[in-house]
């Protein structure tokens, strides 16, 4: 089951801080206890403020909950940006729930709710550390750019509803083998 919130259907506060211990709890899988404890302080308080007002009163900002048995085991927020383009800016899927098709059904699920007008290209940042996140990623067919990863409304359609799947070797240069076989354009 799916929950939608934006600027006009508020999140409740007690969501926030379930989405909240998810983002912790990832943190310190990818820089462990030690890193975040250092930055424990960034994160409470004034952090969590700054976040949860900026979720509230951006009118581009929406969130997607994916709830089973009553609890949360992943989330997505997506945000759109001029241009045409929308900015993926968090996915994250409870340890327990990884690697078993979430991400792909809240990316599903994002697709149905986005307004195919406004957006012909998805963005997002990747922090170069994570690369759980990057191989998911480009697995998808984003492609990275530089600044961030990209893939076109179509391509992500299309690996969405398995028209199309590529399959490449780690020796490879994804990004170039990606762009000849998908045919993406930058």
């Amino acid at each position: 089951m799916f929950e939608y919130y934006d600027s006009k259907n508020k999140i409740p506060e007690f969501r926030y801080k379930i989405m909240e211990n998810i983002l912790n709890n990832f943190s310190i899988e990818l820089h462990g206890i030690k890193w975040f404890e250092e930055r424990r302080k960034d994160f409470e308080g004034k952090g969590h403020d700054n976040w949860v007002n900026m979720i509230r009163n951006n009118s581009n900002y929406h969130i997607i909950l994916y709830i089973k048995d009553g609890d949360i085991k992943g989330f997505l927020c997506y945000e759109y940006l001029n241009d045409n383009q929308v900015m993926i800016c968090e996915i994250q899927i409870i340890r327990e729930y990884r690697y078993k098709g979430y991400v792909k059904k809240l990316l599903k699920e994002m697709m149905n709710q986005i307004n195919k007008d406004k957006c012909n290209t998805f963005l997002a940042f990747i922090n170069s550390n994570n690369e759980h996140s990057i191989n998911t990623f480009t697995h998808i067919g984003m492609i990275n750019t530089g600044k961030y990863y990209e893939i076109s409304y179509d391509s992500l359609n299309k690996y969405l509803n398995n028209i199309w799947k590529v399959y490449v070797r780690k020796q490879y240069n994804k990004n170039r083998l990606l762009r000849i076989i998908c045919n993406i354009n930058l």
